[in-house]
């Protein structure tokens, strides 16, 4: 069997490591509840089976909205494994735009974590009359039991589990019916009139631009992996679901939104991504809580930190460092920035990525001399990721270079990138347009909305967006 889908992968890692490795965990009541991958792969199950027993069928849409958590990817690859499109909305999306969602993509059953995200739907419940009923996994309020239309995910599981007795092989052979080009995903994204319209994304799409990705940048078994992007975005589909499903890592979900950095700070994750905000944010927090701090760790912070932008620029171009650079960035990182990022919760980081967008060259390059292995990621919802900067050769004004088997380019200013896989087009056969030119050309080529160019060197630099003018 093949490992070219996500329903297969799951299947190849339940029976490589089962309960002798634990695939993510969540903190709960303040305790770590971790799931091995016997754990995850059964709650699949019973979730996938449990659906296809309530009438999910093959090729349907399904609406997922919630926040990074173990019962999302559990709900996500359900839906997969029962042959169906998981569809995603924000959480922060109102309530008309996931009404439209729900008609454009022809949803069925809607799965939210809670009774917050509920109400959102039932605002508009004459407006969606193909949901046929909807699950949820937090929270067991009493009105919802009262009412067929809902159900938890608990009780999904026990409709899953007994079906499972009737129908033995039917997960697996479902399995086995996942093919690389099935449309898994249809993602949303906002064009410039308003609407949503939806990106088809197959297995394909994602899992041969991760498999490429990962030639250029190393990623282990044992890493521990945060999830924090929005799990709609198609960066946490990219790195953290088809991530973990093709290396076997860790993934571990914050408690709320509210505690992240303390969770950050107990797991110590080798792998993270932020948007570029929020490493804007680190860099005004580090710089305050030092000039801020004790008189000696001051002084030695100012004192230290000039040599070690120096240095981690040096790094950052491959360039060998000098006996004196090596001993003073040892000494530092001893005396220092070994507490600080332990602080901070980097003190494993081994690879740090933004969400593409700028980061100004002052906090760029102080992360890097705090010992953060800052990196730029470029991308798309219709193209997935495009460029990242390499090891020794990292250049902060730039997005870096095209991964294998993509390609970028620029047209009258205008950032172009050709995917690891031709883009499969909006759902529906939807194009999205602005006033000059279809964002997809003839010849492949993808028009970003963005302004840029690339260097003698072939690096991204990115200036701002295109201009949308009114029709």
């Amino acid at each position: 069997m093949e490992d070219n889908t996500f329903p297969k992968l799951l299947k190849v890692n339940y029976h490589k490591y089962a309960n002798s490795r634990v695939a993510m965990r969540q903190k709960k009541l303040g305790i770590w509840q971790s799931y091995t991958w016997e754990d995850f792969y059964l709650h699949v199950k019973r979730i996938s089976l449990g659906l296809v027993s309530i009438g999910l069928k093959q090729g349907q849409t399904v609406l997922l909205i919630g926040d990074n958590c173990p019962e999302f990817y559990w709900i996500e690859l359900a839906i997969h494994c029962a042959n169906a499109t998981s569809v995603m909305a924000f959480a922060e999306s109102n309530t008309r735009e996931i009404a439209d969602i729900i008609n454009d993509a022809e949803v069925t059953f809607a799965l939210v974590q809670d009774q917050q995200l509920v109400s959102k739907i039932m605002e508009e419940r004459e407006a969606i009359p193909r949901i046929k009923k909807i699950i949820y996994w937090e929270g067991d309020d009493l009105m919802l039991r009262g009412d067929p239309f809902f159900l938890s995910l608990y009780d999904l599981e026990g409709i899953g589990h007994e079906y499972e007795g009737i129908h033995p092989d039917l997960f697996e052979q479902n399995i086995v019916n996942s093919n690389a080009g099935d449309i898994c995903i249809l993602s949303y994204t906002s064009n410039n009139t308003g609407s949503s319209l939806g990106t088809i994304v197959t297995y394909d799409d994602i899992l041969k631009t991760m498999r490429e990705f990962l030639k250029i940048e190393t990623w282990y078994s044992d890493d521990e992996y945060f999830s924090f992007m929005p799990i709609a975005s198609f960066w946490e589909q990219n790195l953290g679901i088809a991530g973990s499903l093709l290396t076997g890592n860790k993934i571990n979900f914050p408690a709320s939104a509210y505690t992240v950095q303390r969770d950050i700070c107990e797991i110590s994750p080798h792998i993270i991504q932020y948007p570029s905000s929020i490493w804007q944010k680190l860099f005004t927090s580090v710089t305050n809580r030092m000039n801020s701090s004790h008189v000696l760790n001051k002084t030695l912070f100012n004192f230290l930190i000039p040599g070690r932008i120096r240095i981690s620029k040096l790094k950052a171009t491959g360039q060998n460092l000098g006996i004196f650079d090596r001993v003073l960035w040892a000494i530092g990182h001893a005396i220092l920035f070994k507490q600080l990022l332990n602080k901070l919760g980097f003190g494993r980081n081994r690879l740090a990525y933004t969400d593409g967008g700028s980061i100004n060259h002052e906090a760029f390059d102080f992360l890097r001399a705090l010992g953060i292995n800052v990196k730029h990621l470029f991308g798309t919802t219709e193209t997935q990721i495009n460029t990242v900067h390499r090891e020794g050769d990292v250049r902060p004004e730039t997005l870096g270079t095209a991964i294998p088997d993509c390609a970028v380019g620029i047209s009258e200013g205008e950032i172009l990138v050709r995917g690891v896989r031709p883009f499969g087009g909006y759902f529906r056969g939807r194009k999205k347009k602005d006033n000059r030119i279809d964002r997809v050309s003839p010849d492949g080529w993808f028009y970003t909305h963005r302004r840029g160019f690339i260097t003698e060197e072939n690096w991204l630099v990115h200036i701002e967006e295109v201009e949308k003018k009114d029709e």
